[in-house]
């Protein structure tokens, strides 16, 4: 059996691909934690969820499955992810609002994985490469960039 990293790499390397992530959601459904089975569990849903036959009456089962097990764990799923995006605690105003509203930006997934983030941009320009090497992250939406910018455009002054 192959290892997780692995598995986690085929799925890097073909995002497109429902095989590896399949492989993958296998792989954790042996597993002996509750929440590493359901998120296999939730893999398999949202892969099958996409398929374009699918027929009402189960879609909409899969769907209230899908639903219960992402309110039930997405943060712990989320959670290695968003820690990478945490403010310091010497930036004040960024760390009281992360303790407020929630740390490390917005995330969605798709076919079980995070494939979405909305985060400030200066973190997530600082976590990118260890992001895409978690995830198969396709669309990324960089909030507080205005400070970037301006530096940028007075570096080509």
């Amino acid at each position: 059996m192959q290892d997780e990293e692995q598995l986690l790499r085929e799925i890097l390397a073909r995002p497109n691909d429902d095989g590896p992530r399949l492989n993958y959601a296998i792989h954790l459904l042996d597993m002996n934690s509750q929440e590493v089975r359901a998120r296999g569990e939730f893999i398999k849903i949202q892969v099958e969820l996409e398929a374009p036959d699918l027929n009402v009456p189960i879609w909409a089962k899969l769907l209230d499955t899908e639903r219960q097990l992402y309110h039930r764990y997405h943060n712990e799923w989320e959670r290695p992810l968003r820690d990478r995006m945490k403010a310091a605690i010497h930036e004040p105003g960024r760390w009281l609002r992360n303790k407020l509203f929630g740390v490390g930006g917005i995330w969605t997934f798709r076919k079980g994985f995070v494939e979405g983030v909305q985060a400030p941009a200066e973190k997530f320009l600082i976590e990118d490469l260890h992001l895409f090497g978690k995830t198969p992250l396709r669309r990324v939406v960089l909030t507080h960039s205005s400070i970037l910018i301006r530096d940028l455009f007075q570096l080509n002054q």
